[in-house]
């Protein structure tokens, strides 16, 4: 009778000190909190501090749903984590555990964190192209986390650009440092307190002037029609002196000047042949030293050499 009764206490003992164990994990943290955009390097994790626990387990996600790994712990003395393998301008979610000799607490609450990041490049960017007579107007779409941006210049001719203005809080920005009939290539970049982004597209813009010539009309390339080069023809612009013919390589590229000339035409044999090396053109007239806008674009390819006929 003795034996019967001794073992069904054992057993209820056990049950007892299993289940009370579950009373002794210490509660999972709270406050917990992850650094937004305030550091450049790392996300700092933070919480209060749990009564009973003996260390804590930072767990991390991509997502505030998805799947959580373990990346570190730290003693109970300490109650911040910092995260330095991550990706700049990406979000991460972070949970914290409580743990004592007898085991962990549930999951914190969900905290969201990002390394700062500089912003992207600028899109959008567009230089007035004459409509103005003593000034290039610019304007570009705004950039994700940008608090200024920087624009750099370059005149036709010159290999460099240099700097044209700093600090500007707006999308837009007017150069009236300009001299008329002059090409300038313009670009722009945004910054933040990470730094510089990369610069934008860069684009061309200059001023009209009083009396700058027209833009030539139908400017147009061969395509194909000849072996080794592209005949690029266009409209008589009365009264000027010369012609300035650009070349890119893509029809919203950047345009070079190819060649200048008297005539109405040019045969450019500077290219590659063949249908999928294409060129883009546009001319401009110029008198008195001053030139006047772009004419319209028109691509053109050149055809390889005649293959040798059979022989004879």
């Amino acid at each position: 009778m003795l034996i019967r009764k001794v073992i069904p206490l054992a057993i209820l003992g056990i049950s007892l000190l299993l289940g009370g164990c579950a009373f002794l994990v210490p509660p999972p943290p709270d406050g917990v909190t992850a650094s937004y955009d305030q550091y450049m390097d790392k996300i700092r994790v933070s919480w209060n501090e749990v009564s009973g626990a003996r260390r804590y387990e930072i767990w991390r996600s991509t997502s505030e749903q998805g799947n959580y790994t373990m990346i570190g712990s730290v003693e109970a003395s300490v109650t911040s984590y910092d995260d330095r393998n991550v990706e700049a301008g990406r979000d991460y979610y972070y949970r914290v555990k409580a743990c004592n000799r007898f085991g962990c607490s549930d999951f914190s609450a969900a905290a969201r964190g990002r390394a700062r990041a500089t912003p992207p490049a600028p899109t959008g960017l567009n230089a007035s192209q004459g409509e103005f007579p003593d000034k290039v107007v610019l304007s570009w779409n705004a950039a994700q986390g940008a608090t200024s941006y920087e624009i750099q210049r370059r005149a036709e001719g010159e290999n460099d650009y240099s700097d044209l203005a700093r600090g500007i809080t707006t999308t837009s920005y007017v150069d009236d440092t300009v001299t008329p009939g002059t090409v300038y290539w313009y670009r722009v970049r945004a910054r933040n307190q990470a730094g510089p982004g990369p610069w934008s597209r860069a684009v061309m813009g200059y001023a009209g002037g009083g009396n700058v010539p027209s833009a030539p009309q139908n400017l147009t390339a061969s395509d194909g029609a000849y072996s080794g080069k592209i005949v690029i023809t266009w409209d008589e612009v009365i009264g000027v002196d010369h012609y300035l013919l650009y070349r890119s390589e893509a029809e919203d590229g950047e345009y070079v000047v190819l060649a200048q000339t008297e005539d109405t035409s040019f045969h450019d044999t500077t290219v590659e042949t063949g249908e999928e090396h294409v060129y883009w053109y546009k001319v401009r007239a110029c008198s008195n030293g001053a030139c006047g806008p772009f004419s319209n674009a028109d691509s053109g390819w050149a055809a390889g050499d005649e293959p040798p006929g059979p022989p004879g």
